[in-house]
């Protein structure tokens, strides 16, 4: 069986390994000079910076499948006790944990109260049955003012990274429970996972060729092609519409402070939607969660963006070894509007008989990176069934 994967990000990674490992002779075409995409990571000052926050859920989808294929996992898991919000301009202690509002400062007995109905709903909610429903509308239901608003926010923009009433409710209800297991910093980036994705591929007999563009299917010699690419690409190759749709995008400070002037704490503006993390090797984030329909000029953010270091870390111009600003950040292909039902309403992952998709943006299940890997998988698991149906 000859498999093709066009795309040589974590999905089609991932799905070349799989294809490998069920018995074909594979490729990956990349169009880029090296493989990641979006995961890839940059040697700077020493260390490994990300191109914005990356995260590894650790009840997530993905960390199960990376580590049966063979990848290594290690990272730091942020320390929740060491956390701050920003309310009004100025830092206060954060909640260690969402029943940690009770305690918090920043908000009435009422308003923890509302925050409580919400945490309470959380558990009992079925996700799904909640996909086309707006999350601004759970929020009305359950966090009833201004300040329980706030948090609920918080909570689910930091786990989405969509920051906009129209979220659908089953994903944000998702992710926050699957947040509250925490996450994963990679040591090392991202691409330690892209490394070890391609080594293991190449061990396994897969041939990676970098630098290749493919503009037209119809001249492939394959018997199945998974395609890791972006949707507009897709349709480009295949000429498929999939539609209106939206990316989820952040505009983010990437830099690198092996000292920072404060101890390093993870901080969420509550009145701006920017979060300032840290991560191993001194790296830091600090980055604010764009409206998909919000037309606002790319690196209008910045501002807030430079505005909570100044607060959260006063001097850190001083302190900072390399820096990179990118005002429009793909964070996520398909954003899961409400309008269109959410993850639910994002793409299957065949095409035909003989093509295939993988990608955050595809399938059902999963988030970010989660969705990018599983997605992966059963792509491949896919192409293998067809071919040996075919055989049979």
């Amino acid at each position: 069986m000859k498999a093709l994967v066009i795309g040589g990000g974590i999905a089609g990674l991932v799905a070349a390994n799989e294809l490998a490992l069920g018995g074909a002779h594979v490729t990956v075409h990349e169009r880029s000079t090296v493989v990641g995409g979006r995961a890839s990571s940059d040697a700077v000052a020493s260390t490994v910076l990300n191109r914005g926050p990356h995260a590894l859920y650790r009840a997530g989808l993905g960390l199960p499948i990376l580590e049966r294929l063979g990848v290594v996992v290690r990272g730091e898991v942020p320390d929740l006790h060491r956390f701050d919000v920003v309310v009004d301009d100025e830092v206060l202690p954060g909640p260690t944990t969402p029943w940690g509002t009770a305690r918090a400062p920043y908000m009435s007995w009422a308003e923890k109260a509302a925050v409580a109905r919400f945490l309470g709903a959380l558990f009992r909610l079925d996700p799904a049955d909640f996909e086309a429903t707006p999350f601004g509308e759970l929020e009305e239901r359950y966090a009833t003012t201004d300040g329980a608003r706030r948090v609920v926010e918080m909570m689910a923009t930091i786990s989405t990274f969509g920051r906009t009433p129209r979220l659908s409710a089953a994903t944000a209800l998702r992710q926050i429970r699957a947040s509250l297991s925490n996450v994963l910093y990679l040591e090392g980036g991202w691409q330690s996972l892209v490394g070890q994705l391609a080594d293991l591929a190449v061990a396994r007999g897969v041939t990676i060729v970098t630098s290749s563009r493919i503009d037209d299917l119809g001249t492939l010699d394959a018997d199945v092609i998974v395609l890791a690419v972006a949707p507009d690409a897709v349709e480009r190759l295949t000429g498929v519409d999939f539609g209106e749709r939206r990316p989820t995008r952040m505009a983010t400070l990437d830099f690198v402070m092996p000292t920072p002037p404060q101890p390093p704490r993870n901080t969420f503006d509550l009145d701006r939607g920017v979060f300032l993390s840290f991560h191993p090797g001194g790296v830091g984030h600090c980055g604010k969660y764009l409206d998909p329909f919000d037309e606002a000029p790319a690196g209008a953010a910045r501002a807030e963006i430079e505005g909570l270091l100044d607060l959260a870390q006063p001097g850190w111009r001083d302190h900072v070894e390399h820096q990179r600003f990118l005002p429009a950040m793909h964070v996520n292909e398909w954003f899961p509007d409400a309008a269109t039902s959410g993850q639910a309403g994002r793409p299957s992952g065949r095409l035909d008989d003989r093509t295939f998709l993988a990608g955050d943006w595809v399938g059902p299940d999963g988030l970010l990176g989660d969705a990018a890997i599983h997605s992966a998988v059963i792509a491949a698991h896919n192409a293998l069934r067809t071919v040996g149906r075919e055989a049979a």
